[in-house]
């Protein structure tokens, strides 16, 4: 069972006031506040936050009508239906409540001087809104802020950095995309970079929309083969034994220089997997690194696909497909299962299946390489236990010996 946690109502209310830059207290506001200088509507409660949002009903009623691939014509007609409750206040008797900025200082009613929201006013040049998403306790947690006018027309979307990490990465992000800027895709579309650069010493990433159409023309399992295969060339396809390539190495550097004793069983893993298939051929190209159905939507035969915060070049051809179709927590899934369903989802990419066995342990050590540091920050403790998981899976994969060691042991 997935351990994620939400985030906390106490969370959200820290990460409110840090989008202002003079000093702010965010209070529960029931009924309205008369000392506030900002107000957020929050859904469905102040104590359950799953939605806040400044501006009048349409910015709330904006946030509830995004939805991705993952989401079914069901829940996408569910969010529609609401959001056009919300906007018309038929809900605004059942969702009153109200986060208020008090004590705001210099700022003024309906954003002010210093505040998040008033640099994304200047950014698009006109009055604006934003509603977020509250989502699962993440190590790199940051704010995405849907970015609407008054009217909740759809401007872009902002990320703020708000920890070392998460810094890290929406600068990555920005660079990613400003690379990917120049290449025609022909079955792939990104957002476009619209303002990066640093406010009140965060990073602070704005981007172009991509629109999900209502009604889906695939279903929610279909592999986007093409769109990953384009992406892969990007920069060129190559081959060569694995551990002479740049991304093993790479691997054995992340857990070189983790202080931990699941990056000292790391690499006492990953010496297993280059002895054991370290001679062996390995095509590499590019990916997304975060392809899941929650991040993309079809448009027509071409995949709209955004948070290209992991994106990077030099990896193994195929783990894009892998962390599409595995299950989200692959350790948790039986080995056999596991197994078919990499091969399955490989077989387009000309995979054989004993191939199929090591970008499995491939993919596994790019996960445990991914969630390893993470898992030491402010808020990451809660990977811990799933980084021991992923490292059980790794020591049970064919692909690092697994199969050969037991037999040798049963020999004996």
């Amino acid at each position: 069972m997935s351990s994620r946690l939400l985030e906390s109502s106490a969370q959200i209310r820290r990460d409110l006031a840090t989008m202002w830059a003079a000093p702010v207290e965010v209070v529960e506001a029931r009924r309205g506040h008369g000392n506030a200088k900002q107000t957020f509507a929050v859904l469905p409660s102040a104590r359950r936050p799953r939605i806040v949002s400044s501006g009048p009903p349409a910015a709330t009623a904006a946030a509830v009508r995004r939805f991705s691939h993952s989401t079914g014509i069901l829940g996408r007609s569910a969010r529609v239906a609401l959001a056009a409750a919300i906007r018309t206040g038929a809900v605004g008797l059942v969702f009153r409540d109200r986060l208020a900025l008090i004590d705001a200082g210099e700022i003024e009613a309906g954003g002010g001087t210093g505040s998040v929201i008033a640099e994304l006013a200047e950014i698009f040049g006109t009055e604006v809104a934003i509603a977020m998403s509250v989502g699962s306790v993440r190590a790199n947690r940051k704010p995405i802020l849907h970015v609407v006018t008054p009217d909740g027309d759809t401007l872009g979307f902002a990320k703020l950095g708000l920890s070392p990490l998460a810094c890290q990465l929406v600068r990555a992000e920005a660079a990613n995309l400003r690379l990917l800027a120049g290449h025609d895709f022909e079955h792939l579309e990104r957002p476009q970079v619209i303002h990066h650069g640093e406010w009140q010493g965060h990073e602070l990433l704005v981007v172009t929309a991509l629109h999900a159409p209502f009604r889906p023309r695939h279903a929610r399992d279909m592999l986007p083969v093409r769109a990953m295969e384009e992406l892969a060339a990007f920069g060129g396809i190559s081959t060569q034994p694995l551990a002479e390539s740049s991304w093993f190495g790479g691997v054995f550097t992340v857990a070189a220089e983790t202080s931990d004793s699941s990056a000292r069983r790391l690499e006492g893993l990953l010496q297993r997997l280059a002895d054991h298939s370290g001679e062996r051929s390995v095509r590499f190209g590019s990916w997304h690194g975060d392809w899941g159905p929650w991040n993309m939507v079809w448009a027509g035969e071409r995949v709209r696909l955004w948070d290209w915060e992991r994106f990077a070049r030099g990896v193994p051809y195929g783990l894009d497909a892998l962390y599409y179709s595995l299950p989200a927590e692959p350790e948790e899934t039986q080995l056999p299962e596991l197994r078919e369903s990499a091969a399955k989802a490989l077989a387009p990419f000309s995979v054989a299946p004993d191939e199929a066995d090591l970008l499995l342990a491939l993919y596994v050590t790019a996960l445990t390489a991914r969630f390893l540091p993470d898992s030491l920050t402010e808020h990451g403790a809660q990977l811990q236990p799933r980084v021991i998981a992923l490292l059980d899976l790794l020591e049970a994969l064919p692909a690092t010996g697994a199969t050969h060691r037991r037999a040798a042991a049963v020999q004996r």
